[in-house]
């Protein structure tokens, strides 16, 4: 969330409707704003691909006649789960880089619970604002993953592991989740195993649900 303020000699103009444009080297951001008193507005910061400082302009619209009320200069900062959902986006079908972060994720179970809600929340939230190709899979582009006698680690296994729960259920209604959820690790456990395994009740029987209405889908 982004705040402009201004100062009391500066009073917004009344019955206006308030927009912010952010204009970096590739991506330029149109967003409405809220006012929030005589002098101050609020935004959702809209995502962006690079951290970069950006030109930030604030317009009005009144009366069909559209001006601008102030310019200002934004700095976009990659926060750290923007670039785990990135990376995470990008490896989703490398099995080995999954199983690579198995051990990890054991540390999750020192963490409390608070903190871990936080992470996950925040995971989600950076996932969701991915701008992932119409081809994007949990398995691999297309669907496509390779197959291997070893087993498969997805980020089912992954988010079950993690006690990410949020992330989880967000995943679950993305591309390929339905294929996620039949794989085994290497250890012959699919991502309901895993849930259970952690104590995560719940999760499992959303695993469970979504897995039985994929099936009931498929006939």
């Amino acid at each position: 969330v982004v705040f402009v303020s201004y100062s009391e000699d500066f009073p917004l103009p009344e019955g206006g409707d308030f927009f912010l444009v952010f204009a970096g080297s590739k991506q330029r951001h149109v967003t409405t704003a809220q006012q929030i008193n005589c002098y101050t507005l609020r935004a959702i910061i809209p995502g962006h691909d690079v951290a970069e400082r950006v030109s930030l302009t604030v317009y009005c619209l009144k009366n069909d006649t559209i001006g601008v009320l102030s310019a200002h200069k934004f700095l976009y900062v990659l926060e750290t789960e923007q670039i785990l959902a990135e990376l995470l986006a990008e490896r989703s079908s490398d099995s080995a880089f999954l199983e690579a972060l198995v051990p990890l994720c054991s540390a999750s179970n020192n963490v409390p619970c608070d903190l871990r809600n936080t992470l996950d929340y925040r995971l989600t939230s950076a996932f969701e604002f991915l701008d992932l190709s119409p081809s994007w899979t949990l398995v691999g582009e297309n669907g496509k993953h390779v197959k291997t006698s070893k087993g498969q680690e997805t980020l089912l296994h992954l988010s079950a592991r993690l006690g990410f729960t949020q992330f989880a259920e967000y995943l679950v209604d993305l591309p390929g989740a339905s294929q996620a959820l039949g794989m085994c690790d290497t250890k012959g456990k699919s991502p309901m195993d895993v849930a259970k395994e952690k104590g995560l009740l719940s999760l499992a029987d959303v695993f469970l649900r979504y897995s039985m209405r994929c099936w009931i889908f498929s006939f």
